[in-house]
């Protein structure tokens, strides 16, 4: 017979080591998990570290600190464009790169010189399967958004690429040389030498034929005046390339002295190493100074791509405009480090993560060399663009989840409103910046159409009296020349201005508005040099550029004496024929002239009756006018106060 079974007994006491040895245990799994996060991960460690500023100036190190994050079909990054894609960049030129074996220094690079127009779309992203599909409200307001910005990026990149035309001329003209050089050289061998030769005969037959009136300074001026030109003419047409290119680096020059004092201005802490040779270049690295390569048309390009572009496109992707706060001593200044730029004590999510982001959405032009050479690397490189996107939109997820609501796209409509202050920074600022460079580019056409018009001109104007033509030719080449000299410092200026608009602590709207003023004041500030032709100004756009002139007449009208009516008559230096009114006026009399007894009281000679002359015969003499401008019609102009007759 077996024993029975015995159920254990439970015992008050016996339960509490077992429940006491659990709570340890996890208290040692969360200790070791602790301290192996703590020493065996310093991914996350390192990221912690990396500061507001090394975010914003130095984030490529605390990119690559932060930790990988899983890959999801829901979560697709946007692929990286090029700096030259799109509309904008039909504009886009690379800049100066640097010696090789040697980098720009971080701050010496801008939004233009770096990525040129690239990544300025508006990314989707983390929206949920169904949100990338199904068109919805959010959805047409993030498209609205990219036309916005695709509009606005080829308003910038029309006026960046003409500035460029306008400042650089030696890139824009190079293919002119040729033509100019053979245009030139075939109308002076085909006209200037076989009719020249008749001009110059016809100009000794007028001479020999003006000389039976003995006017020796007639006869030295015209032989003199046909020397001139053939001097002129010969000498324009032996070197026509050397001529053009003669007066470029003289108004290049002067334009790059202008905008050295008055334009954008390099970066903060770097020297200006545009126009240095490449040892130059190497030797001032080689010595530790911080370079701007940068051309003074590409500052500009910075400038405005940087401030216009840039700074809308992280408002829309984040909804915040980039904040910063510095770091200040007792008395209020700035800090400063010692490259002396400003510490940064503290910044928002579009200041410290905005570059990083932007980065993961454009290719440098370094970066586009390397992945057009090989389609392998271009590959890689689009993965380590999308997988620091994802990277850097998990950190802002975790500090910023508003900010990172308007990264995913949810506020498409707000994206779209920011879209629309773009196009506007956008077209009033290209306004006057486009006007400007359009002028100087005519002004540097002008003069090379002037070269190869010359010896066709010129063979006319060997005669004197046929001069005309050649005195406009070179009345419209100095006009140009002033043009250039003129828009080339107002444009400068207009961009320092905008600069310093930009950079000031203002509204985004009354910034905009800002700079459509200045434009419009400088406009009607250079009003007297739009005449394109000649040196005199004009009142209006047609008749600054095309010479018109107002039909109806006024009293600054120039039309001759006889078209213009009486009461707008100015006088000039020239004689003109006095209009002769036709009064019927009684002959002066005793009774009009009144009473010689009263003159005689007044203590006044009595007046002489004027001698009325027989029929037939009219009697010399002459009269003193009195000039007078009150009254209208017959009785204004010029009275007679006296005439005297000569008697018989």
């Amino acid at each position: 017979m077996s024993a029975p079974h015995r159920h254990p007994t439970w015992s008050p006491g016996s339960a509490r080591p077992r429940r006491i040895a659990r709570v340890g245990a996890r208290l040692l799994v969360t200790a070791v998990a602790a301290l192996a996060v703590l020493f065996f991960s310093p991914t996350a460690a390192q990221a912690d570290d990396c500061s507001v500023q090394e975010w914003h100036e130095n984030w490529r190190q605390c990119v690559d600190a932060l930790p990988d994050e899983p890959e999801t079909s829901c979560k697709t990054p946007p692929v990286p464009a090029s700096p030259d894609s799109g509309m904008a960049g039909w504009f886009a030129q690379e800049p100066q790169s640097p010696p090789d074996g040697y980098e720009l220094s971080p701050q010496a690079k801008g939004a233009y010189s770096h990525y040129g127009y690239a990544g300025y779309d508006m990314p989707l992203y983390d929206l949920g399967c169904v949100g990338n599909v199904v068109p919805d409200s959010e959805s047409a307001g993030n498209s609205l958004a990219n036309l916005e910005f695709t509009l606005a990026t080829g308003i910038i990149g029309a006026s960046n690429g003409l500035r460029h035309a306008a400042w650089e001329p030696g890139g824009l003209w190079g293919w002119a040389d040729t033509f100019v050089k053979n245009a030139t050289e075939a109308i002076y061998e085909q006209v200037f030498t076989v009719f020249g030769a008749l001009t110059v005969a016809l100009v000794g037959l007028y001479l020999i034929w003006r000389s039976r009136q003995a006017d020796m300074s007639m006869a030295v001026t015209t032989a003199g005046w046909a020397v001139l030109v053939l001097v002129v003419v010969t000498a324009v047409a032996r070197w026509p390339v050397e001529s053009a290119n003669f007066a470029d680096e003289g108004l290049t020059a002067s334009l790059s002295v202008v905008q050295d004092a008055v334009g954008p201005p390099t970066q903060e802490g770097c020297e200006d190493a545009y126009g240095m040779t490449e040892a130059e270049q190497r030797a001032a690295w080689d010595g530790g100074a911080c370079l701007d390569l940068r051309s003074p048309a590409t500052r500009a390009s910075d400038m405005a791509t940087g401030e216009i572009l840039y700074n809308n496109w992280i408002r829309s992707v984040l909804g915040q405009s980039e904040e910063v706060v510095y770091e200040t001593d007792a008395d209020g200044d700035v800090l400063t480090d010692d490259q002396g730029r400003p510490v940064v004590a503290d910044g928002n999510t579009a200041y410290k993560y905005g570059p990083a982001l932007y980065d993961a959405t454009a290719f440098t032009w370094a970066e586009i060399q390397d992945a057009r050479a090989s389609p392998s690397d271009r590959q890689m490189l689009v993965e380590q663009k999308q997988n620091q996107w994802r990277k850097v939109a998990a950190a802002i997820e975790r500090e910023d989840p508003e900010a990172y609501q308007n990264l995913t796209g949810a506020n498409g409509w707000d994206r779209a409103g920011t879209g629309l202050l773009a196009i506007l920074s956008a077209l009033f600022f290209a306004l006057f910046d486009l006007t400007t460079s359009i002028l100087i580019i005519l002004g540097f056409l002008l003069i090379r159409w002037a070269v190869i018009a010359l010896p066709l001109i010129g063979t006319i104007a060997i005669l004197r009296p046929a001069s005309g033509g050649f005195k406009r030719l070179v009345s419209a080449v100095v006009a140009a020349v002033i043009n250039v000299i003129v828009f080339g410092v107002a444009a400068a200026v207009y961009l320092y201005a905008v600069s310093q608009i930009l950079a000031a602590d203002l509204p985004g709207w009354l910034q905009v508005l800002l700079i459509a003023l200045i434009g419009v004041a400088a406009w009607m500030l250079l009003r007297p040099y739009r005449r394109l032709g000649s040196l005199r100004g004009g009142s209006s756009i047609a008749e600054a550029a095309f010479g018109r002139r107002r039909s109806a007449a006024g009293p600054n009208d120039r039309s001759t004496a006889s078209e213009r009516p009486e009461k707008y008559r100015v006088e000039t230096g020239k004689e003109e024929p006095v209009p002769v009114r036709s009064e019927s006026r009684e002959p002066l009399t005793a009774q009009s002239r009144g009473d010689a007894s009263d003159n005689a009281a007044a203590g006044l000679p009595p007046r002489p009756a004027p001698a009325t002359p027989p029929a037939g015969k009219a009697k010399a003499g002459y009269a003193i006018y009195r000039p007078s401008g009150s009254g209208s019609g017959a009785s204004a102009g010029d009275r007679p106060m006296v005439t005297v007759r000569r008697p018989d």
